[in-house]
Parts: C-alpha cells; sequence; structure tokens
C-alpha cells in the first residue's frame, strides 16, 4: 500500500509517467486506479503498452513479473514511455472523449 501512495505522490505532481511492478500485475492496476488522476494498464506485451498511452493517455503501467519476461517488459516500458497520446490527425479527439467521460466519473463517485 504504501508503494502505491509514492507512486501516486509523484504522479500527482507533474506529469510523470509510472511504472508498478507486482507477482501478477493485476492487483497493483487495481489499486492504482483507485486514485484519483491515474490511468493504469496492465499490460502483456509491446502492443497493449503501445495502445494503453495512444488511445486511453494511460499514466501508469502495470506489469506482471511472474507472467513477463524480461525482456519483453523491457519493450513494453520503453515502447509505454516512447509513446505518446494519439493526435488530434490519429483520432486523439475521440480518445480524449472517452477519457474525460471516465474521468468525469470518477469525480462523482468521489
Amino acid at each position: 500500500s504504501d508503494v502505491y501512495k509514492r507512486q501516486y505522490q509523484r504522479r500527482v505532481h507533474g506529469d510523470a509517467l509510472g511504472v508498478i511492478v507486482s507477482q501478477s500485475g493485476n492487483d497493483v492496476a487495481l489499486v492504482c486506479n483507485k486514485m484519483p488522476q491515474i490511468r493504469c494498464s496492465y499490460c502483456h506485451n509491446k502492443f497493449t503498452a503501445e495502445m494503453t498511452r495512444k488511445h486511453n493517455n494511460s499514466n501508469v503501467i502495470a506489469l506482471g513479473a511472474q507472467n513477463t519476461g524480461l525482456e519483453v517488459a523491457k519493450q513494453m516500458v520503453a515502447t509505454f514511455l516512447e509513446t505518446s497520446f494519439a493526435s488530434k490527425e490519429e483520432g486523439g479527439d475521440r480518445h480524449a472523449q472517452r477519457i474525460e467521460k471516465f474521468m468525469s466519473q470518477e469525480k462523482q463517485s468521489a
């Protein structure tokens, strides 16, 4: 729990991206997503790491140490850090509207 709080404090103090790891990756993704302004995705390959940044503008990636090989994990993290949110020409408006929708739901339930 303290690890999640430190990750959260770093995130809300800027536009930093985060990487969090547990045995499966699922548990940390669930916990991170309970924190305001965090959009954490559990990823299992390079494609999912790219798409979560490009289409969901996720700011934290969750990895599973027991189900992700080291080389795949390195590729995922590099891809996640290097990928930007989709531009307007790439359909970013559509994705931004969807993100705003679920962020407003987060605010309502807080």
